[in-house]
């Protein structure tokens, strides 16, 4: 038995203070309607999991308060009633646009700079990987910029400040942002006749992923010998280890295909048992557009791994599985 977290006697609650301006709207005859609203939310005391040395803390991880960020954005809901027939076509659609963005006003240590998220083992344990400063934005990815192979199969990454060494914390840049500029919903609702059918996109856009697979499985060592990654025929000629750089800093842009449902209602006589069956075959993940070569080019608000930390977005740690495909077939009876 052994602890699992430290006590931290000074932690305290979270104050958040919002500030909202909204519009709703209705015209051509309530046919298009929807909302326009800006916000500007500012989180003081923010609670992270954050890790601490082992020893002299008896669990290497302890909550405490953060410090303070700040979002704001805009977020757009529209509907239309494009098409209205009782006796025949229905169509409405509905889209909900947001945009933010999240900067980093004050860190409770006092520093301007904190460092987050180690690459992690094997191997990279002393690699930071989520650079927090004050007056940034939250989820800047930190580290080196890659040039190329040598014609040893080495690594080369540029010499930021020129020292003769290509690997030093003082060679690592901002090479990525973990948060989208803007996401999307849209939502549509079609009947025709007996036939009604819902379909629901999303989708992501201006945001980076770190892909942890190909940051430890795109070398020829024994830890990728068995388990490689389909992007290691990039580098058949690399004979050195791993090494985090913004080669493994993907964009994780997607739109996708989240959910279709497509029903039927059985034509019933008055006499029948039921006063509706209704068959529907139902779709998820049914398609998704993406360049990102990992499993899931989600947003990461922050992974288990590193203990949800708000600070430490846009890893995708190796504990990922691919998203699945899924179908399935019901019937709805009504009395």
């Amino acid at each position: 038995y052994s602890p699992t977290q430290n006590a931290n006697p000074d932690l305290k609650w979270e104050t958040r203070t919002e500030f909202d301006i909204g519009v709703d709207f209705s015209v051509l005859n309530d046919r298009l309607f929807g909302s326009v609203d800006w916000y500007n939310k500012v989180t003081s005391d923010f609670i992270i999991n954050n890790q601490v040395p082992k020893p002299p803390n008896l669990a290497d991880r302890t909550w405490m308060n953060g410090g303070e960020f700040q979002n704001n954005g805009i977020e757009l809901a529209l509907n239309y009633n494009a098409f209205d027939n009782p006796d025949g076509f229905n169509w409405t659609t509905g889209i909900v646009f947001s945009t933010f963005s999240t900067k980093i006003n004050a860190l409770a240590s006092g520093d301007d700079v904190q460092f987050y998220a180690n690459v992690g083992s094997p191997g990279q344990n002393n690699t930071r990987m989520v650079k927090a400063e004050v007056g940034q934005p939250v989820g800047n990815l930190w580290g080196l910029e890659f040039l190329g192979l040598d014609q040893n199969g080495r690594w080369i990454f540029k010499d930021q400040d020129g020292d003769g060494v290509q690997d030093s914390d003082d060679d690592r840049v901002i090479i990525g942002n973990a948060l989208p500029d803007f996401t999307i919903g849209w939502n549509n609702q079609l009947r025709w006749k007996n036939f009604d059918l819902s379909l629901f996109f999303r989708g992501a856009f201006g945001h980076e992923i770190a892909n942890q697979y190909r940051t430890f499985y795109e070398s020829i060592t024994e830890i990728s010998k068995w388990n490689a990654v389909e992007t290691l025929k990039d580098w058949r000629d690399l004979t050195e280890a791993p090494k985090f750089s913004d080669v493994m800093v993907e964009k994780g842009d997607y739109f996708m295909l989240d959910n279709a449902t497509l029903g039927y209602n059985l034509p019933l006589s008055s006499s029948a048992a039921f006063r509706q069956v209704r068959l529907y075959l139902t779709g998820n993940n049914l398609f998704m557009i993406t360049g990102y070569n990992g499993p899931d080019p989600s947003v990461r608000y922050g992974d288990s791994e590193d203990g949800g930390n708000p600070l430490a977005p846009g890893i995708d740690r190796r504990n990922t599985w691919v998203m699945t495909r899924g179908f399935t077939f019901g019937v709805n009876l009504k009395f």
